[in-house]
């Protein structure tokens, strides 16, 4: 058998292990509380829409990459937060003192911490998505024929602000937890 082929069947393998994973930790939040069907249903957005784009389009898209990163970085994110001993100090406990907060920490550390990568993969997905449809598209647009509905230093400034200030505030994030 071919490489590629071992290879995807493994990417499959995980995606797979990866998305019950995630099930698994909201089917717990629903059983906690009932009414949290609606922000579970909110959450499984992006990966049922990765995963639709990952099937729908194997070609090279940038719809087809986003999917791959985002599945690849939710089975990543599957593997290693059930262990102790990857990001201790992240317990995703929630410190408010409201119903939510309540019922989100009587879920078990694991599912808290594979829901709030979830959360975290989702809103940066949303950021790329902002960053790609607005400003990427209009600067390719004004590269290949001159001219745009966006000057190119308002795409290169809208870039900047969603691309990589996001991306700042979630290394800072990350590096603040380890």
């Amino acid at each position: 058998m071919h490489a590629s082929r071992i290879f995807a069947r493994l990417h499959t393998v995980e995606i797979a292990i990866a998305i019950a994973t995630l099930i698994t930790a909201f089917w717990q939040l629903i059983l906690i509380d009932r009414t949290m069907v609606g922000f579970v249903a909110c959450w499984m957005v992006a990966p049922c829409l990765a995963l639709g784009l990952r099937l729908l389009y194997p070609a090279r898209t940038a719809a087809a990459l986003w999917a791959a990163i985002y599945l690849s970085l939710m089975a990543v994110g599957a593997w290693l937060l059930p262990s102790e001993s990857v990001l201790p100090n992240f317990n995703a406990l929630h410190r408010g003192s409201t119903e939510f907060a309540e019922r989100w920490n009587h879920l078990d550390r694991t599912s808290r911490r594979v829901i709030s990568w979830n959360m975290a993969l989702t809103g940066t997905s949303l950021f790329w998505f902002l960053g790609y449809a607005v400003f990427w598209r209009e600067l390719r647009e004004h590269k290949r024929t001159g001219n745009s509905q966006l000057s190119p230093l308002t795409c290169y400034a809208g870039l900047f602000v969603v691309w990589f200030l996001p991306g700042l505030a979630a290394v800072s994030m990350a590096l603040s937890i380890l």
